[in-house]
């Protein structure tokens, strides 16, 4: 999972995006 440079450094931004990948 590659995290966009937009997201990068904000955790709960990072773990919504994550889930949202995997759902």
């Amino acid at each position: 999972y590659e995290v966009p440079k937009e997201m990068h450094g904000n955790k709960q931004h990072l773990q919504k995006d994550f889930f949202l990948y995997n759902a």
